[in-house]
């Protein structure tokens, strides 16, 4: 699966953060419906340029339902993945999550984050998932206890400033701004 778009001009509040989220969800998933809901919300560029191999990524979490009902900081999503030949045991999952941030100063920013879902006392069930592996912090900030998810730049950037590409296959998932 690969896809470039910008987010709505209108994207204003959390809506572009909502409509970001929803097509990664198609991209990890290939769920249509996700697709759906975030075409909705308008796009200011939209192109698939594949949409074969999208990766099978399950979410495992979200925080919220919809973004656009929520006003808080570290509403998120999470998806795992299985290892190859290991489908049903969750200690073989790798997990993916996507978090916002909104404030009055950093509205629809957000980080990506590698974890996992294992549970030591039980490989076969799903632990809540791990936040210990931020993806590209912000170079200019390191302190973890910083609410700064910016990922792709090194201050808060707002999704609706930049173009994005997804990338989603078994196997890995990239998001880049250009």
């Amino acid at each position: 699966m690969f896809i470039e778009f910008r987010v709505g001009a209108t994207g204003t509040g959390i809506n572009g953060l909502n409509q970001f989220f929803y097509i990664v969800h198609f991209a990890l998933t290939n769920d249509n419906s996700a697709k759906t809901t975030a075409i909705n919300m308008g796009f200011q560029y939209y192109k698939e340029w594949s949409t074969d191999n999208p990766g099978n990524w399950v979410r495992r979490e979200a925080t919220v339902a919809n973004f656009v009902d929520s006003s808080g900081n570290n509403q998120y999503w999470a998806w795992s993945q299985p290892v190859a030949g290991k489908p049903d045991q969750a200690f073989f999952h790798k997990g993916f999550a996507i978090r916002q941030h909104t404030t009055t100063t950093a509205n629809n920013s957000f980080g990506g984050f590698m974890g996992s879902f294992q549970s030591v006392a039980n490989r076969n069930t799903f632990a809540p998932f791990d936040f210990g592996r931020p993806l590209n912090w912000a170079f200019t900030n390191n302190n973890l206890t910083d609410p700064n998810f910016s990922t792709l730049a090194s201050d808060r950037r707002s999704v609706i400033q930049d173009r994005y590409i997804i990338s989603a296959a078994q196997g890995y998932v990239f998001i880049g701004n250009i």
